[in-house]
């Protein structure tokens, strides 16, 4: 282990290999104002790594890095979701529609359609949230995943999480993408990031 301790302005980078085909980078950044760390997933199965997440973040806590938050924005949470009922509204989700939902899932899942149905596919659908990080959730209002993210927060509430919601009403599903060709995109990631760093220095 490479001590973080004592130096001012440092990056450490590490390669974690939960499982076979599975590789997660962290890198970990010191700075005045404390330690960052961003995961970054290289290469592998998304759905392995889910699985073993709590053992991952467990033996982070034992070297004392802990999430100070986490951010997420227009979450998917529920593989097992009502398609029908979304269809049912008639409206129309820019550049996600219920058949890229049926498509995600279906590629997420693969064989095994039950799992959609449970953690940590289904993160919604979950025990208990208790223990997570102090969370950020940016939702947008032409998406289809906008009530699911709402009711993530609920649950994460319940069980005595912090969380907030930013609601930006005008956008679609992947708004942030969009933040260097329209100006409203910008303003509401602007809006994100400001949000976020003060849950950081929280």
């Amino acid at each position: 282990a490479l001590p973080l301790s004592g130096v001012l302005d440092h990056t450490l980078q590490v390669v974690i290999k939960p499982g076979a085909g599975t590789q997660l980078s962290l890198e970990l950044r010191q700075h005045s104002g404390g330690v960052e760390v961003q995961a970054t997933l290289q290469h592998g199965d998304f759905n392995h790594l889910n699985q073993n997440w709590p053992d991952l973040q467990q033996r982070l806590e034992q070297r004392g890095i802990r999430l100070a938050a986490q951010l997420l924005v227009v979450p998917g949470v529920d593989m097992g979701r009502d398609l029908g009922r979304i269809a049912a509204t008639g409206r129309d989700f820019p550049m996600l529609s219920v058949a890229d939902l049926d498509d995600i899932a279906r590629l997420s899942i693969g064989t095994t359609p039950q799992q959609a149905l449970q953690f940590p596919a289904s993160p919604l659908r979950t025990t208990s949230l208790a223990g997570a990080p102090p969370t950020l959730i940016a939702l947008a209002g032409h998406d289809p995943l906008h009530n699911e993210g709402l009711a993530y927060a609920e649950r994460l509430r319940a069980d005595g999480v912090r969380v907030e919601v930013l609601a930006f009403a005008d956008m679609f599903h992947p708004f942030l993408g969009f933040f260097a060709a329209s100006d409203a995109a910008r303003r509401a990631s602007d809006d994100i990031c400001n949000k976020f760093s003060l849950f950081l220095r929280a």
